[in-house]
């Protein structure tokens, strides 16, 4: 006893920081094995924590963030060893921090002298972009162990939503540490009472609001909320470019076509985690006269100059704002746009725009592919809150598998459509073989039209060997693998493909083919 309070015995130093992994929410571990990291992970695995084995550290990192993505919370982590496993983990992390979602990297491998004098590999290859949201430690010493790991899983899973790199000694794994010390819990952050006043003004005389939900709203503000603002103020919903769909049955929202005109008429336009880049076309829609209500949530980016900023959780902002707005508690639904006429371009454009009629409920829907596919399957919706996955703002062709993954694994569905090109599912090709392992039902669609011979255009044929395998036999590749798969190469194909594609329960793939 010191001072009337009982110590807390040592532990080792990996079971340590699983105790507060666990404490913090994590449920899940992705990872690719690597020989420093198999002592960590086991004690992840004795501990009742699922650790899943990916083919490629990328699609470990996109599987985490899509768990993260699918239950709004630190779910999963990622564990990497050093070198170049730790620089492909980054290289996939860049792009998710880039998202908004919180995720904790861990990495054990040699960063005193050893590194700096080449006699390993190393453990810091490169440093993610300046300006990223995320801590990056170093631990060397066994003191600093349990106070870093703890700030960066609680960093992680609380309000801030502040993502970490963690990397860690193997010298430190091997000892026995003290116990975090237990923390006070941050009081609850209020609005600014000023801008709050300012943006209740504003509402107040707007006659054309308009409500923009962005990306970093998933982990600031629930969909009922947002269904309830807009109710109240009788303001249509755009989204971001991220945030397509994320209401799913729960909330109509306008759809992309319309997105630019419903801004350009508004005269009020409030920012729900959305940030003002190309994701929403750098604002260019919204009106120079229009006032601006800018919520960006916790590590959000500010708005330009002469908005209206209410910093912070956005849930209590919006509430407050509600509040202040003195409409009827049953005021009119905004108004929805009906889509134009549309009429695929390709055959996968036309699976793609009968498939948005039939997705069925509790199912993800993850898209990664070109601007064509992007656009293809921009209809392709699902009936569930916060179940589309895209490769990011950095467009990281070759997420989608990882995502897919992730996603199925989440436990929020009952399965995952995965909407690929060629091209793009080339890039994580091997990890088929870890949805097949796991027996994950997912259902993948390829946009087959020769993307893996896309590069024999920039060298204007000069090489022409580029191309060689453009035509690829996906449904082939799935099979060796262990998996299901159907070719269709016209409409008339495509309903007893569907139906063998969603009636048997492990991963398939339906090769589209021109």
């Amino acid at each position: 006893m010191m001072d009337g309070i009982q110590e807390m015995a040592e532990a080792p130093a990996r079971e340590e920081i699983v105790r507060l992994a666990i404490a913090a929410g994590v449920q899940r571990v992705y990872t690719l094995p690597g020989d420093l990291a198999y002592g960590l992970l086991t004690a992840f695995d004795r501990a009742g924590v699922p650790v899943v084995s990916c083919r490629s550290q990328a699609s470990a990192v996109f599987a985490a963030a899509a768990e993260n993505m699918a239950t709004g919370r630190l779910s999963a982590i990622v564990i990497v060893t050093r070198g170049p496993a730790f620089a492909n983990a980054l290289a996939a992390l860049s792009s998710v921090l880039d998202h908004g979602t919180p995720m904790v990297l861990i990495s054990p491998g040699e960063l005193q002298a050893e590194t700096r004098e080449r006699a390993f590999q190393g453990g810091v290859p490169l440093r993610l972009a300046e300006g990223a949201d995320c801590a990056w430690c170093e631990v060397v010493e066994t003191a600093a162990l349990a106070p870093v790991v703890e700030d960066a899983v609680s960093g992680a899973s609380g309000v801030a939503c502040r993502s970490a790199v963690v990397m860690i000694d193997r010298t430190v794994l091997g000892e026995t540490v003290a116990p975090a010390a237990a923390r006070p819990v941050a009081p609850r952050s209020e609005p600014d009472r000023e801008a709050a006043a300012q943006a209740i003004t504003a509402l107040v005389v707007a006659e054309r609001p308009v409500v923009v939900v962005g990306h970093r709203a998933r982990w600031s503000v629930g969909v009922d909320e947002i269904a309830e603002a807009a109710r109240r103020l009788a303001a249509p919903v755009c989204t971001t470019g991220l945030a397509t769909g994320f209401g799913g049955d729960a909330l109509a929202t306008v759809p992309v076509e319309r997105s630019h005109a419903t801004l350009a008429q508004a005269d009020l336009v409030m920012l729900l985690g959305a940030p003002r880049d190309w994701s929403l076309r750098h604002g260019a829609g919204i009106s120079p006269s229009a006032s601006v209500i800018d919520l960006p949530g916790p590590g959000g980016p500010s708005g330009r100059d002469g908005d209206i900023r209410l910093s912070g959780p956005i849930s209590p902002a919006l509430a407050a704002l509600v509040a202040g707005v003195k409409g009827p508690a049953n005021a009119a639904s905004p108004a929805t746009h009906a889509l134009p006429p549309h009429k695929p371009a390709t055959l996968f454009g036309e699976i793609a725009a009968a498939l948005a009629a039939e997705v069925p409920p509790n199912t993800a829907v993850v898209v990664d592919g070109s601007n064509q596919l992007i656009n293809a399957t921009r209809h392709v919706l699902p009936r569930a809150t916060w179940a589309r996955f895209t490769p990011g703002r950095s467009g990281h062709l070759g997420s989608g598998p990882g995502q897919a993954i992730g996603a199925a694994l989440s436990g929020r569905f009952e399965q995952v459509i995965l909407l690929s090109g060629d091209l793009s599912l080339g890039l994580a090709l091997a990890d088929l073989e870890t949805m097949v392992r796991y027996a994950l039902p997912i259902r993948i669609l390829v946009d087959n039209n020769g993307g893996l011979g896309s590069g024999a255009v920039q060298t204007k044929g000069a090489d022409p060997r580029i191309a060689a395998n453009a035509p690829t036999d996906h449904a082939a590749i799935i099979r060796a693998m262990g998996g299901l798969a159907w070719t269709v190469t016209c409409m008339q194909d495509w309903p007893a493909a569907r139906d063998a594609l969603f009636s048997q329960s492990g991963p398939g793939v339906v090769d589209v083919r021109l």
